[in-house]
Parts: structure tokens; sequence; C-alpha cells
């Protein structure tokens, strides 16, 4: 990937 889904993988990691 490398779009702004892996971006909203990401904080959805940080988020919780």
């Amino acid at each position: 990937m490398g779009t702004v889904a892996e971006y909203l993988i990401e904080r959805e990691k940080v988020t919780k």
C-alpha cells in the first residue's frame, strides 16, 4: 500500500 488507508491503519492502532 502506501496511501491514506495505511495511515488510517496506523492511527487505528494508536487510538486503541
